[in-house]
């Protein structure tokens, strides 16, 4: 109520409403945060004790709470969401996470408009763009991603579009298949993964640049402590630390 996710219709009504915000939120984010996220949080110290400042993904505090096979060397928490359930609910921890992912473009800092809006995209002309990205922005093409979460990026393309975007299943710790692009782009990738998966990344996709590509990266940056609105500085610590919990990886400042 204090963070206007819900409302009441007047002061003292007892009546009490969805805003913009729920809406939002309620299918997708309440589920991810709390069936996964609260599951890793309660267990964070425990593995920062057993496992130090580790740069592992699969060594995470969510990775540990679901406990289901994610031990493994290279394992990650996009696993156990791909894997989760059996018959029709199998994979139901991805989709959900797609549908997040995809809902968060549509307001505030994740809005497309600041895809938009940062960079002179016109002045690239006929340029061929690869979108290693969530099913959202409709950028690139292609665009990249989870083979699993294809079905949903065919249900939300809209059709005037299909003729120029298609989707491409690639895992991006192997080398990137289309060369010669001239941007390739990573809105909130990089940020899911530690220094050494994030330098993995970034080297999978040099072999296949060209002489004047780029990589584009859209991701938050954390303000120097105390310079920030307060309620904005403690959403985007609560997002550092959620990366730490799922992930072992971090926001970045600046200088990082």
């Amino acid at each position: 109520m204090m963070k206007h996710t819900f409302i009441e219709t007047r002061t003292g009504a007892g009546r009490v409403v969805h805003t913009a915000n729920s809406a939002f939120v309620a299918r997708t984010w309440f589920g991810l945060n709390f069936e996964e996220c609260v599951a890793g949080s309660v267990k964070e110290v425990k593995v920062i004790r057993t496992y130090g400042d580790s740069q592992e993904p699969n060594e995470s505090a969510e990775c540990i709470a679901l406990n289901r096979g994610l031990l493994e060397e290279g394992r990650t928490i996009f696993d156990s969401f791909e894997t989760d359930g059996e018959g029709e609910q199998k994979g139901r921890r991805m989709r959900r996470f797609g549908e997040g992912m995809r809902s968060a473009t549509q307001t505030g800092a994740y809005s497309g408009h600041h895809v938009h809006a940062g960079l002179d995209w016109d002045a690239l002309g006929d340029a061929t763009v690869v979108d290693i990205d969530l099913p959202g922005s409709y950028l690139g093409l292609p665009v990249q991603d989870f083979a699993g979460l294809e079905p949903q990026f065919d249900a939300t393309l809209p059709a005037d579009l299909k003729d120029r975007v298609t989707f491409q299943a690639h895992d991006f710790f192997k080398e990137q298949p289309v060369r010669g692009a001239d941007v390739y782009f990573m809105k909130h990738i990089l940020h899911d993964w530690s220094d050494k998966y994030f330098l993995k990344i970034l080297r999978a996709i040099v072999p296949a640049m060209k002489d004047g590509s780029r990589i584009v990266v859209m991701d938050g940056v954390l303000p120097p402590p105390g310079t920030a609105a307060l309620p904005m500085e403690r959403l985007l610590t609560a997002l550092d630390l959620q990366m730490v919990t799922a992930l072992n990886a971090k926001e970045w400042s600046r200088e990082e």
